[in-house]
């Protein structure tokens, strides 16, 4: 099986990708990873909130991972 192969069935969501016709659209699958990612980051920020052990500057840290994530899409979507 050839690498490319190989990383395609490991991708996780694969046969959405395949399914939609986006297996050969990098960016789309990108950005929807990014997306993926940003909702998943913005659940752990809305749980870790209320938890006083966890510094506010460590908080805002996890909040500025979310916005790198938004801010790279853009870029990205700008391209």
């Amino acid at each position: 099986m050839q690498l490319a192969n190989q990383r395609l069935y490991k991708q996780p969501n694969i046969e959405n990708i395949c399914a939609l016709g986006k297996q050969e659209d990098y960016m789309f699958q990108a950005l929807a990873y990014m997306g993926n990612a940003s909702f998943q980051m913005a659940w752990a920020n809305t749980v870790i909130s209320n938890d006083n052990k966890v510094s506010e500057e460590l908080k805002l840290e996890m909040k500025q991972i979310n916005k790198n994530i938004q801010d790279i899409q853009k870029k990205l979507r700008d391209l």
